[in-house]
């Protein structure tokens, strides 16, 4: 983007109320997109139909804006993104908003220094179902660790944490090339 072109996310702030920057958006705004892109996502549950401007597409997207959604100051104005767990819990329920699974995968190697997975599973877990329910799926997947570090020593997975939040979210259906070799490490895991 030219240095003379409006900053999109600014932009993005004008379209609707409330709302919040997201999807592969929102990995931008944090720097971990391996590209920029000229779409910018924006969730609300007020419609406004896509526009373009300064060759950037602004693109609404239906969605809930009451959670899971932080400010980011951008020059004077203060831009509502959604959070990093948001971010990446949306991406994988909608890939196609995300540049794709393998775009994904990538953001989630640049995210260093805390237990993500951990922490996305406990807002997954937050969000769905009974305490009991809960607390049944937790443990079974915290039970799965050492079988997923004897695939990864296998070679039959890469990356340990980014193939378990696949997993607990039950992306591992997704019609994706890389898909087989996962769907027939989870059919082994979850029969």
């Amino acid at each position: 983007r030219s240095s003379s072109a409006p900053d999109p996310f600014r932009v993005a702030s004008l379209f609707a109320r409330p709302y919040a920057v997201s999807f592969y958006s929102a990995l931008e705004m944090r720097g971990l997109a391996e590209s920029v892109s000229h779409r910018v996502h924006i969730q609300s549950p007020t419609f406004f139909k896509s526009a373009e401007f300064q060759n950037v597409e602004f693109k609404w997207v239906r969605g809930n804006v009451d959670f899971g959604v932080e400010t980011e100051q951008r020059g004077s104005v203060a831009v509502r993104v959604t959070d990093l767990e948001r971010t990446l819990l949306d991406c994988l329920r909608q890939p196609h908003h995300a540049g794709g699974l393998d775009e994904l995968l990538r953001a989630l190697e640049g995210v260093h220094g805390e237990d993500l997975p951990a922490k996305l599973l406990d807002r997954m877990i937050a969000a769905s179902g009974a305490p009991v329910e809960r607390a049944k799926f937790r443990t079974e997947i915290e039970d799965r660790r050492p079988e997923l570090a004897d695939l990864v020593q296998a070679g039959l997975i890469t990356d340990i944490d980014s193939r378990l939040f696949l997993s607990a979210t039950g992306l591992l259906v997704c019609p994706h090339p890389s898909a087989a070799g996962i769907l027939r490490v989870a059919s082994r895991l979850y029969s």
